[in-house]
């Protein structure tokens, strides 16, 4: 059998939870040549499988204090925050 819809929202969740983790204090240094300047990074984003799932990565990555926007594209398996 299949995933359940929930199963795949908390996998995705899960994912999410796992980048952001993995984006430090350095590697936000690293991006931003100008303090207080905004930067966008594109994130790879795999196992989204309906509307729900994306809505659901982007609603975990704006709780992350770093993140002022969030873009989630279902198609493509892409973030842009």
């Amino acid at each position: 059998g299949g995933r359940s819809l929930a199963q795949w929202r908390r996998l995705a969740s899960q994912r999410v939870e796992a980048v952001v983790r993995t984006t430090g204090e350095e590697d936000a240094t690293e991006l931003s040549s100008e303090p207080g300047k905004e930067t966008t990074v594109l994130l790879e984003v795999s196992g989204m499988r309906c509307g729900g799932c994306s809505a659901n990565v982007k609603k975990k990555l704006l709780e992350h204090p770093k993140v002022s926007k969030a873009s989630v594209n279902l198609l493509t398996g892409t973030a842009a925050i």
